[in-house]
């Protein structure tokens, strides 16, 4: 079931729609401004209902949302070194957003978790879509982008990203959700139990560009594979935690190829009981447990600060263009770019 509520009005004047979606033991509410990820109602071990996706009221907190809540990302999530890279000979040039390099692609009007996309509801569905034109963002190929949120079963919610394009062009589209199993408002993340099916990650610089090294994590703070709390390793002294004032990592999901297949990728328990467990068709996740975090007026008169809520983001690894030993998104005419996740939401026992 799909229900359509106006969202408010941007400050020039587009209107935007909220689209909740409603299944056994899930309400989700997706907007068609940034084709973001709004809301997630799902109960505890005793049947409370909360919400737990960080988020704000109404469109004006969307219109200027420098931490990207639960935007679609993309064309190319993360980071890009010194703001260009090649695709099929051609040279393209990206905004330097964050010092010399690219970050998450654009902050513009144009960029995508600015614009009002169309929208095409289903039974139990909605699909967003918006087209950009050839050398938008620096970028080859006449693109439309389409994201489909659909209820996958109980307590499950499909994301699926999708580019076509007339010419070959570079992708990596992710979701920009921040969960608090416990609530949107509740606080701190850092008593949640993380699990993840990673057994490498990427090393990055100071400036978050990857090394190009994919390195185990055992011996690491990233070592999530036997699960532990996020608090555990968040405030490592070591590089690759104090850079980014926590975790802010892209961890390698375990046995990945390019099969299109649907892999387990983490597991996420609250302490209300509460778990969330992610699959994706995605060679990589980038861990963020929201160090940056400092919003005021969220929705519910919420205020989130640093490590109120945590960031799984499917995604390939970032600044792929320059490590060719990553692995490599396709997107050209005739070989869209179809990718894809599930965030399957249950409980533990009481």
């Amino acid at each position: 079931m799909v229900n359509k509520e106006p969202f408010g009005r941007l400050p020039d004047g587009r209107e935007a729609t909220r689209y909740v979606l409603a299944g056994p033991g899930i309400t989700v509410g997706v907007v068609d401004l940034g084709a973001a990820v709004q809301s997630v109602w799902v109960p505890d071990a005793h049947g409370v209902w909360a919400d737990v996706a960080l988020g704000y009221g109404s469109a004006a907190g969307y219109a200027d949302d420098g931490v990207l809540m639960g935007a679609t990302v993309g064309p190319i999530a993360n980071r890009v070194a010194g703001a260009v890279l090649e695709v099929a000979g051609r040279t393209c040039r990206l905004a330097a957003n964050e010092g010399p390099n690219c970050n998450h692609t654009d902050t513009s009007a144009s960029a995508l978790w600015k614009r009002v996309w169309d929208a095409e509801e289903g039974p139990d569905s909605v699909t967003f879509s918006t087209v950009a034109e050839d050398g938008e963002w620096g970028l080859p190929g006449r693109r439309t982008f389409s994201v489909a949120y659909s209820i996958a079963g109980p307590g499950a919610l499909s994301v699926r990203w999708r580019v076509e394009t007339d010419r070959p062009t570079f992708c990596n589209l992710t979701n920009h959700a921040y969960l608090n199993l416990d609530g949107h408002g509740a606080g701190s993340v850092l008593g949640h139990r993380l699990t993840l099916a990673c057994p490498a990650f990427t090393p990055a610089d100071a400036q978050s560009l990857p090394t190009g090294e994919v390195v185990p994590v055992e011996g690491t703070p990233f070592d999530f594979t036997g699960g532990k709390a996020l608090g555990d390793g968040v405030d490592d002294p070591c590089d690759q935690v104090a850079w980014g004032r926590g975790f802010d990592r892209n961890l390698a999901v375990g046995g990945w190829a390019p099969d299109g297949r649907l892999r387990p990728v983490a597991r996420l328990e609250g302490e209300s009981g509460r778990v969330l467990e992610l699959s994706t068709t995605l060679p990589g996740v980038q861990l963020y447990t929201g160090n940056w975090l400092d919003v005021a007026g969220a929705k519910d008169g919420a205020s989130y600060g640093p490590r109120s809520g945590v960031a799984l983001e499917p995604q390939y690894f970032p600044d792929t263009p320059h490590h060719p030993a990553f692995p490599v998104p396709v997107c050209d005419e005739g070989q869209p770019y179809d990718e894809g996740a599930v965030y399957a939401f249950s409980v533990t026992r009481p």
